[in-house]
Order: structure tokens, then sequence, then C-alpha cells
């Protein structure tokens, strides 16, 4: 039985939200949220929340109002600068987002694991990758430890084109979390490019079928695989890695394998790996 709302907080509403939040449910978060501010509407916790929940469903300018609300109330309050950030790049204004985040360090936040890597992702997602650097560096400086921040610095580091600096930092984050099967994906890709196979199949060698959301890597170890291991395309090694191979494609739809194929291609209309069209087609085929 739910407690009555005379003997319940702001936070427990806030926390109640975030729990739905976490598992996609963002009407009902939104719908505990109301239900808060109807009896603490001066709560800026809640209205950061509502900002969080507006920005998950994509509704941008309606996160931009509830988050600027919380400020409103609570001028300093970090993860509404955060939260405002993000809606302010996603609405295109880069300059007013970025016054934000710089507003939080300001603040003295830097210290703050968990928020700098939540600024960190907001701005790689839109394509701010020496901005997104800076504040993993910033991490790692304070958290020498944190493997999560290292393979950040990694992937930011590869869209700036630095490969040197990419694969120093998605090792480090591998040496510090064997088990991070993002990272050794990631790592793996780039020495493949690389032409480094012996490594690049080591790191895929370290990751599960089921850790893998895009077919270009599992595509990529079987063909090692078969080449290092002289293995036949039924041997039983191989058939986990063909059943996720098929998984993913029943699940790409024709919109995704287009935008695959122009993704594969350069400026000049060569392809990036020609063996990658395999699989756009609609059967796959192992010789």
């Amino acid at each position: 039985m739910r407690v009555s709302n005379t003997f319940r907080t702001p936070e427990d509403f806030a926390e109640e939200a975030h729990q739905l939040y976490i598992i996609g449910k963002y009407d009902a978060a939104l719908r505990r949220i109301r239900e808060g501010l109807e009896l603490f509407p001066h709560a800026a916790e809640l209205h950061v929340g509502f900002g969080y929940a507006r920005l998950a469903r994509e509704e941008y300018a309606w996160a931009r109002f509830a988050f600027e609300d919380a400020l409103a109330l609570e001028p300093n309050h970090e993860d509404g600068l955060a939260g405002l950030g993000e809606a302010l790049l996603k609405l295109g204004q880069p300059t007013a987002g970025l016054q934000c985040f710089q507003r939080i360090r300001d603040l003295g936040f830097e210290e703050d694991h968990d928020l700098m890597l939540q600024v960190g992702r907001a701005l790689f997602r839109e394509g701010f990758f020496e901005h997104a650097r800076g504040f993993f560096s910033t991490v790692v400086e304070r958290h020498p430890d944190s493997a999560e921040a290292s393979a950040c610095i990694g992937y930011a580091s590869h869209r700036l084109g630095d490969d040197s600096a990419c694969l120093l930092w998605l090792r480090r984050a591998v040496d510090l979390d064997p088990d991070d099967a993002e990272a050794h994906v990631y790592l793996g890709n780039v020495l493949y490019d690389r032409g480094q196979y012996n490594e690049a199949l080591f790191h895929f060698g370290r990751t599960n079928p089921a850790d893998h959301f895009e077919e270009l890597a599992i595509w990529r170890l079987i063909e090692l695989r078969k080449s290092v291991y002289h293995l036949s395309v039924d041997d039983h090694e191989l058939r986990p890695w063909i059943a996720r191979l098929e998984e993913l494609m029943e699940e790409e739809g024709p919109d995704d394998r287009i935008l695959a194929e122009v993704e594969a291609m350069r400026a000049d209309g060569s392809v990036r790996d020609p063996r990658q069209l395999d699989f756009f087609g609609t059967v796959l085929t192992f010789d």
C-alpha cells in the first residue's frame, strides 16, 4: 500500500521517478513527478527529474523549460546545469550549452566522477569531441583508476583522428577493467583497421556474442578465427557468433541497412571495407 502523500517528501517522489526512469518507463516517471510537483512546486530536484524524463522522450524544448525552472529555484544545481546544457546542445545552441557545462566546472564539481562523465558523454553524442575529451580527461586526473573514463578518452581521441592516443587509452581501460566488453570491441576494430590482426583477435575474443550490438566486429572475429585456427564455417566455435549475426540482421530494418551502406562509402565513392558490404544482404553466407 502506498504511503499517504501527507507523509512523503520531494525526495520520495524524485527517487520513485528515478527508478522508473532507469528502466525506461518515462511516461510513468513523468506522472510520478507531476504528483510530486502538485505538493511541492518549489522542489528543484523534481523539476530536474522532469527535465531528464523529457530529454529521454526527445522533447528537448520541454526539457529546457523544466531545467530552467529548476535553476530559477536553485541557480547552482549541478544536475540542472548538466541537463540544461544537454538540452541546449540538442536545440542547436552550443554556446549557451557549453556555458552551462563550464559553470559546473566553475562551481567546483570537477571531483564528481559521474557528473563529469555525464557531461562528456552529452558532448560526445553531439559531436563536440574535443570538449568531451577535456571532461573525460578531468575525470582521469582526479580518478586515475577509472576504466570508464579512460575508455571514453580513447573513443573521443579516435573520433578526433588521434589513433595513437586512442590505442593508449583503450589499452589502459582494458588493463583497468578486463571485463569492459565495449572497450575490447572498439579496440579490436581500431587494431583491425591498422592491420594488427592478432591483437585485434585477442580483444574480440575477450567478448561474448551477447556483448555485441553491431555486426562488424562479429564478422571480423569470425573471419580472423577461420583464418588463424583454420576453422570451417560450421565449426561449433563459430556457431554462437553466426547466430548472433543473424539475430542482429533480423533486428535491423531496411532504413538501417541503407544508412550502413552510406556510412561504408568514402567521399570518392569507394568502399571503406569492401567485405563489410556482406552485411547488407538479406542472407548471411560464409565461404
